[in-house]
């Protein structure tokens, strides 16, 4: 009995674990897309995007959302902070602030616009942010990256 109920905790805890996380996998140009909280109205789930775009040989953009579905229903949503950081290699390059936005709706989205530095080696771009929803009295934040190499 005294080595079932740590295996058991231990296993709980395992496929809590892996039922709630799910990594964002994207590819440059598409979008990364996380859910941030579940069932939050009883049957609403609470999502978040990042997405980073080449847009020409000397520009790039990074986005970031934040949404309701399964249904889409209208809620205080955005985000605390967001920002496109640049790097070659490990270095980085340049960090462009994005803002805040919180907004009653059931959708919004942000892009920031970003002239490509010069890099010897392999370009990165990533958006970055913490998204914040809010529904009945109590807020959930969402914070992470989208990291992708720019070409």
């Amino acid at each position: 009995m005294k080595t079932i109920r740590p295996v058991l905790t231990f296993l709980m805890c395992f496929v809590f674990v892996f039922t709630t996380y799910q990594p964002a996998s994207a590819a440059l140009g598409s979008w990364a897309l996380r859910m941030s909280w579940a069932n939050f109205s009883g049957n609403s789930d609470a999502w978040s995007g990042r997405m980073v775009r080449k847009l020409s040989s000397s520009q790039w953009a990074a986005d970031i959302s934040s949404y309701t579905a399964n249904p889409a229903i209208s809620i205080t949503l955005g985000w605390t902070y967001f920002s496109a950081t640049e790097k070659c290699g490990t270095t980085i390059k340049q960090n462009l602030q994005g803002g805040a936005r919180s907004v009653s709706g059931t959708q919004t989205s942000k892009t920031v616009y970003a002239n490509t530095m010069t890099c010897a080696g392999t370009r990165y771009g990533s958006s970055n942010g913490k998204n914040e929803f809010k529904y009945g009295g109590v807020t959930r934040y969402d914070e992470w990256y989208q990291q992708e190499i720019i070409p």
